[in-house]
């Protein structure tokens, strides 16, 4: 079983703990001023989930935000 599930609905990604269904991230597509502004606000475990289920990019383009 995968240890994170993602909400993707466009503009902003939840990720989710399987386990404890606690929203654990967020990545924001339009968190600035500039609609190609992105936020990330997620730990290091799921980071690097994350990255390897196809939001590398993103992630690393992000600018970091406190939750």
């Amino acid at each position: 079983m995968e240890p994170y599930d993602v909400d993707d609905r466009g503009n902003v990604v939840d990720f989710y703990c399987v386990v404890s269904e606690d929203k654990v991230a967020r990545l924001d597509r339009e968190a600035g001023d500039s609609a190609n502004e992105l936020a990330w606000d997620g730990g290091e475990d799921v980071t690097e989930w994350a990255m390897a289920h196809g939001y590398g990019d993103e992630i690393t383009e992000a600018t970091r935000c406190n939750r």
